[in-house]
């Protein structure tokens, strides 16, 4: 009685082992390519651009890398939403505006521990266009820039796919402690981003 039990066990076993080793590397390809806690080469220099929806914002600040991609970051319940990319849309005064907006909130991590955020501007007239100037402002952590100094260059607009790719430049600043501005520039900035659509409320001035 007992080797008929371990026969029909091993037969079972035998049976579901593909099952199982299948859900295993379902979840070996679901982890992320790196881990951005650990991975310090990958922010000791820039990555490659990319143009396919990648999610990756990256530019050097005074010669310093910044990376910011999606995948690797860990959503929490006790923090912000760690990644948005949103085209948002509004109707002011019967003319309708976009805006791109993105935001990478990096705090608490070893890596690039600062947050990020993207503003850019466009035109109903933009989204016809493969390739276009516009401009835009940009955030990291205390440093800003003043209106819309930041140059983008879109290279890569796809609506029907949410997809918006190109690359910028500009330059920021920041309040010292004495009361002064610090510059820096902003170079060989490309970011490859999915986004999502997002109607706001129209607005009348009178």
């Amino acid at each position: 009685m007992r080797s008929t039990r371990i026969t029909v066990l091993g037969i079972v076993v035998f049976l579901f082992l593909p099952i199982l080793s299948g859900c295993l590397r379902i979840d070996l390809r679901c982890k992320p390519k790196y881990d951005i806690d650990e991975d310090s080469v990958f922010f000791s220099k820039m990555p490659p651009r990319t143009e396919n929806g990648a999610n990756i914002v990256a530019f050097e600040l005074d010669g310093k890398p910044y990376v910011f991609p999606k995948e690797g970051m860990i959503p929490s319940l006790f923090q912000a939403p760690i990644w948005i990319c949103e085209l948002k849309e509004c109707t002011k005064n019967d003319i309708l505006k976009k805006e791109l907006y993105w935001k990478a909130y990096r705090r608490k991590k070893k890596y690039n521990n600062v947050s990020c955020r993207v503003w850019i501007t466009l035109s109903e007239e933009n989204l016809h266009q493969g390739f276009f100037k516009t401009r835009g402002r940009i955030s990291l952590g205390s440093w800003f820039c003043e209106k819309e100094d930041v140059i983008f260059e879109i290279t890569k607009l796809n609506y029907s796919e949410r997809i918006i790719c190109g690359q910028f430049s500009g330059v920021l600043k920041r309040n010292a402690e004495n009361g002064t501005l610090i510059s820096k520039r902003i170079e060989n900035g490309f970011f490859d981003l999915t986004y999502t659509i997002v109607k706001v409320p129209d607005i009348v001035v009178q």
